[in-house]
């Protein structure tokens, strides 16, 4: 039988620009949120409806406060659940979750936590050795908040090579997020170990309309060249 094919959609902060994000590119106004919400669970319903099912999932970085509001929005009103990935060096910073709103969101079942990095600089960036260090410091760090281990990290930049891929595995983690456009159905294992998985994720612009948004589901590689063209090319390091 054939798997499911799942969709994952990348936001960062709602309503307002992000940290790194001068121009809020990558930010998303709440009512064009809610409506990219709206769209997708029609695309999931009519999935079912005609046997070719498409999982949606949602997925946010940084840790903003909005993620926390966004994930419980989205849970309540339509069952869709959600990634929310930490940078352990601004937790309870203006606008980012603290350390209690991180670990009432590990109790819940609907939103899964994972390790967005120490800080945001790209991993391909960091000699590997203070690479390694700093990521065990930062696992070690949010683990003792959640209570539980970190098994999923999200690509600061969405930058990656093998070498990262590699320390990511020595390290225990399981699931690799990246900024890769397309779909998951049978995971990409890297080459060398097939314990860490490769998953794509569809970045949403905050000028996507909701037929950019639906031209990710027709066809997510088509939807990352319109993408690359509406941003400047220093967001590409």
């Amino acid at each position: 039988m054939t798997a499911p094919r799942e969709l994952i959609f990348l936001y960062h902060n709602l309503s307002a620009p992000g940290f790194e994000d001068p121009l809020g590119l990558f930010s998303r106004d709440w009512k064009d949120f809610k409506n990219d919400a709206k769209v997708l669970f029609e695309i999931y319903n009519h999935s079912l409806s005609n046997k070719n099912q498409t999982s949606i999932l949602f997925s946010f970085d940084d840790g903003y406060i909005s993620s926390m509001q966004a994930s419980l929005y989205l849970y309540e009103n339509y069952g869709f659940k959600s990634d929310i990935f930490i940078i352990t060096s601004i937790i309870g910073s203006p606008g980012f979750l603290s350390k209690d709103q991180i670990y009432n969101l590990s109790l819940q079942k609907h939103i899964r936590l994972g390790l967005h990095g120490k800080t945001h600089i790209p991993y391909t960036q960091i000699d590997p050795h203070v690479l390694e260090i700093d990521l065990k410091t930062a696992l070690h760090d949010l683990s003792s908040i959640i209570g539980k281990s970190v098994r999923n990290i999200s690509y600061p930049h969405g930058l990656r090579n093998k070498s990262t891929d590699m320390i990511l595995q020595r390290l225990g983690i399981t699931k690799a997020f990246t900024s890769i456009y397309g779909s998951n159905r049978n995971y990409h294992a890297i080459e060398d170990d097939k314990s860490l998985k490769l998953i794509k994720r569809n970045a949403i612009l905050s000028s996507d309309s909701s037929s950019d948004i639906k031209s990710i589901h027709n066809g997510p590689l088509r939807y990352f060249r319109r993408f690359k063209q509406s941003i400047p090319r220093f967001y590409f390091r």
